[in-house]
């Protein structure tokens, strides 16, 4: 049971953007993305500029949890990267199993939070493994991005 729950539909950079010029400061413990249940890549959503936003948003010991599961893609050296350039903790959860009769597929987890203990029991689950910083990936941004760069060949 969770109580006080409130899941807001939408592209979360939009909503959240729409709320900091109405001024609404809410200081959320969760907000958890996932805009990546296909092949396209919401690049927007995944920039310095975004992780600020959400950061913004949550409380002092929130997280923000991403679904970054792709076929083609490995985004987890973007996030590491701007993880690293924030001074965040970061640790990715990959789900390789799929289960036809739960309906069940596999996916790939990133959690970032400000520091490590934000995490409670999931730094001591070792599913969850810490996120790795690729020297060659540099943070994106509004104005860069480089998909081939964490392409999987």
């Amino acid at each position: 049971r969770c109580e006080g729950l409130e899941i807001r539909m939408g592209d979360a950079r939009i909503v959240l953007e729409d709320e900091r010029r109405r001024g609404e400061l809410q200081g959320f413990d969760v907000i958890a993305m996932d805009a990546f249940n296909d092949d396209t890549i919401p690049v927007h959503l995944i920039t310095r500029e975004a992780v600020t936003l959400y950061f913004s948003k949550l409380s002092g010991d929130g997280i923000l949890l991403l679904h970054i599961s792709n076929r083609y893609v490995d985004l987890a050296p973007v996030l590491a990267a701007l993880a690293e350039e924030n001074g965040f903790a970061g640790r990715i959860c990959e789900d390789d199993e799929d289960d036809d009769d739960i309906e069940k597929s596999s996916s790939t987890w990133v959690i970032l939070a400000k520091k490590e203990a934000d995490f409670g029991a999931l730094a001591a689950n070792n599913s969850w493994k810490k996120l790795d910083r690729r020297p060659s990936v540099r943070p994106w941004t509004d104005d860069f991005s480089n998909i081939l760069a964490v392409f999987q060949w």
